[in-house]
């Protein structure tokens, strides 16, 4: 490979990672916007979705119809990424991104904070990329809403055992 190949493909790289960027920006203004029929336009026709409502959802509509659901339970959303991380293998990418996300009550004008991440599967369909699968990864909230089971949170996707890392410091300390 010449260096001028090299370098396209670092071009490409660089430029299909700001596209997925921009997929979850565009989705979280949407979302914010109270517009589900927009925000839904980033998956592919065949997405399968988990937010955090003990279902899987199938396909753009279904996911549509949810969504709708559950931002109608708010007053206002404000969604916040903080890191996101892309691994790009040709038409396949794997996207994490973290969100700190606002809720204003609808019913009660009380507020919900929400730590997550998206953990997301894309394609790229017709040279566009497209959200395949995503979860709803949550970390943890505040407060904790009763309408949420606590198997909802799904933490840390990969995080290590407490008990295993304790273990492992007591025995590399020598104790």
């Amino acid at each position: 490979m010449t260096d001028k190949e090299r370098h396209s493909d670092s071009v490409q790289m660089l430029l299909d990672e700001r596209e997925i960027w921009r997929l979850m920006v565009e989705y979280f203004d949407a979302v914010d916007a109270l517009e589900p029929k927009r925000a839904v336009q980033i998956f592919s026709d065949d997405v399968t979705g988990d937010f955090m409502t003990g279902r899987v959802y199938t396909g753009r509509d279904s996911i549509e119809r949810a969504l709708s659901k559950i931002l109608l339970q708010y007053e206002h959303t404000s969604h916040h990424i903080t890191n996101h991380r892309v691994e790009i293998s040709g038409d396949d990418a794997t996207a994490c991104t973290w969100i700190y996300a606002f809720h204003r009550m609808f019913e009660t004008n009380d507020v919900w904070h929400l730590w997550a991440r998206h953990v997301d599967e894309l394609k790229r369909i017709d040279g566009s990329w497209k959200v395949s699968k995503r979860v709803l990864a949550a970390i943890d909230s505040e407060p904790r809403w009763a309408a949420i089971k606590p198997d909802w949170y799904y933490g840390h996707p990969g995080r290590c055992d407490r008990d295993v890392v304790k273990a492992q410091l007591i025995r590399d300390s020598g104790q």
